[in-house]
This record gives C-alpha cells, structure tokens and sequence, in this order.
C-alpha cells in the first residue's frame, strides 16, 4: 500500500512539474492623478506599469490600491501600503523620511502654465505668477507656492481655485474664468491628442512650474526592498519593454 502511494506521488509529480512559489503582494497605492491614476477606475499609466511590472518577473505581485493626496503619507507609515510609483521625494516625503526609501529615476516630465489664448498675449504673460487667478489640483504640491501644502497659506498668499480634475483646469481656461492653470505635460500631451481642436485655444508656456524626476516612494516595511526594486526598474530598460511601454503613449520624451 506505501509503494502505491509513493508510485502515485511520483507520478503526479512528473505529470505536473513543479509551480512557482506564490507571487508575494506588494500593495502600491495610488490618488487621483492623470494621467498616472485616474481614481475613479483605477486605470491609467500607474496600473499599466504595473502590470508591465508583473509581466517581467513572478517573485512579486503588484497590487493597485486607491487613497487620497493627503492619505497617501499615513498609509505608508500605518503599513497599510508598501509603496507609490511615479512620486517625488519631495512632495511632503521629506518629514518621513525614516519611513521610506526612493528608489532611482525612471520616468521624467514637469507641469506648465497654460492660460487662454488671446491677441497680444504671449509668454511674457506667464512670467509672473503669482498675482494672477491661479487653477490646480487638490492635494499637489507646486513650485510657484515652494510645494507647500498648507491650505491657509495657499489660500492668504493666492488667488487659487483648487479642482480633483486636471481637465477642470482646463475647462476654467477655456472659458476665460481663470487666468493660469497648472498641469502636468503628460496629462496635457494626452488631452490634445483626444481634443486635437483645443490645441488652438491654449497657450502653453515654455517656463516649467516643477519638472519631474519621477521615482518609487517604498516603504522600510515593503516586500520588495529598494535594491530589488532599482535591479527590475534596470531590468525593463534594458530589455526595451520600457521603452516600448512609452511609445505606446507618446512619451517617449519621459524617459530619463
């Protein structure tokens, strides 16, 4: 009867090779932020990495998981989440930085200025700020206000319309409501290939509100530490699925 059983095992075993050992979850967390994290289905260039990234190793498996601007902080020390793409170090990490690690450089881009387009305005317009009607996004951190994110400041220092849409701003600009909006190139390079007949009526400035040197936030409790993270970062831009993944949006002029 024992050598049944072992014949049985023996076979099975040879029938059906051995698995993988299970993937272990690595939860990254993502807010509202076109064309990253478009919140309200959980999609955009954020949960396209992610699956780039499950797609090149079988160690790890990569999670999306929805917060806020301002909760993103107290998920990563709370250990709710382990970490967040396409982040900057200094978008309010710089107070927890016993909490977290950041990983290298793999996508690069900024925010500009846009206004209407009327006769006789041209750059000059955007070469003062902050005396003017200014649209954003709730919960981002910008250069024209030193990316600081207390509300009572912002609110006694400028004149600013704070939207959850980067496509408001837009819309505000359109029809003349606001004087400047602020919004992230990659976001505005998607919109206009969409709304090609947009392009005319938006002035786009040449000076960068912040440029981007966009890394990984991961936490000191994440499963996968900084120096795996960087080696699958370098994996994908060397094998070109990087470069592939960008050229598949346009922004092949992202890439550091």
């Amino acid at each position: 009867m024992f050598q049944w059983i072992s014949a049985l095992f023996i076979a099975f075993f040879l029938i059906f090779p051995k698995t993988a050992e299970a993937e272990t979850v690595v939860r990254v967390s993502g807010y509202t932020f076109p064309p990253f994290v478009n919140i309200e289905d959980s999609s955009g260039i954020t949960a396209d990495f992610i699956e780039l990234l499950n797609q090149q190793q079988n160690q790890f498996r990569f999670v999306f998981q929805k917060t806020s601007p301002n909760r993103r902080y107290r998920e990563i020390i709370e250990k709710n989440a382990d970490l967040i793409l396409f982040e900057m170090p200094e978008w309010g990490w710089e107070e927890y930085s016993n909490h977290v690690n950041v990983s290298k450089i793999y996508f690069i881009g900024g925010e500009v200025y846009i206004a209407k387009v009327k006769d006789g305005r041209d750059q000059k317009f955007f070469s003062t700020i902050g005396n003017k009607s200014i649209a954003g996004v709730f919960g981002y951190h910008y250069g024209f206000a030193g990316f600081s994110k207390d509300q009572k400041w912002l609110e006694k220092n400028f004149t600013l319309s704070l939207s959850h849409n980067p496509e408001n701003i837009i819309r505000l600009i359109a029809k003349g409501r606001i004087e400047v909006g602020v919004i992230t190139q990659s976001y505005l390079t998607e919109y206009l290939i969409k709304n090609p007949k947009h392009a005319s009526e938006i002035l786009i400035s040449d000076r960068k509100d912040q440029s981007y040197e966009m890394r990984a936030i991961i936490s000191n409790h994440s499963p996968i530490n900084t120096k795996q993270f960087n080696a699958l970062i370098d994996k994908i831009f060397s094998s070109g699925a990087l470069l592939n993944f960008v050229k598949q949006r346009g922004l092949e002029a992202h890439l550091p």
